[in-house]
């Protein structure tokens, strides 16, 4: 029985890599497709921070797609759990990505939706 579930383990792993390299395939060569935004957001890196920063570098090149402020929170997000995890030196560099990002979020007419979760995660920065 370990070995049957070792196999499928192994397994579905080399599916998810694959998968992961055709969807980073495919972000990339249709990048300025609508939909290359969605795969990215779905995470298409080895890790999460890989998947970030593919989303990061998508965004900072295709501005003005309808969910640029939704997907520059989840950059944020990601960088303030990084934030949470980093020893002393690094976090002061997180917790001003997020600060960054969060700033070029907030402008006037924004959703509460998106000032809400704006706002949760500066106070998880330890920001009010």
């Amino acid at each position: 029985m370990q070995d049957f579930r070792a196999k499928h383990v192994q397994r579905d792993l080399l599916v998810k890599e694959r998968e992961g390299k055709l969807l980073q395939e495919l972000a990339s060569r249709y990048s300025g497709s609508k939909y290359a935004g969605w795969i990215l957001t779905s995470g298409v890196g080895r890790d999460a921070s890989e998947s970030n920063a593919l989303l990061k570098q998508w965004l900072e090149i295709h501005s003005g797609n309808p969910y640029e402020d939704s997907r520059w929170l989840i950059v944020a997000r990601h960088e303030a759990d990084r934030f949470a995890r980093a020893d002393e030196a690094k976090a002061g560099f997180h917790a001003k990505n997020v600060r960054d990002i969060v700033r070029r979020v907030m402008k006037p007419g924004q959703s509460n939706k998106l000032r809400r979760k704006a706002n949760e995660i500066l106070a998880d920065l330890g920001d009010d």
